[in-house]
């Protein structure tokens, strides 16, 4: 097992971390999107 190696296993293991991290971070903000659209609509309905 050479240096460059165990190097490149660590990059390799934070762009996966990197690329999950960005995931959850894309599909929360989609879901925080969806859900405070629901809100609104819902307190519209409500105050007519």
């Amino acid at each position: 097992m050479s240096p460059t190696t165990v190097t490149f296993d660590r990059l390799r293991w934070w762009i996966v971390a990197a690329a999950l991290g960005a995931a959850v971070i894309s599909a929360a903000s989609l879901a925080s999107d969806v859900t405070a659209t629901d809100v609104v609509s819902t307190e519209e309905t409500v105050t007519r």
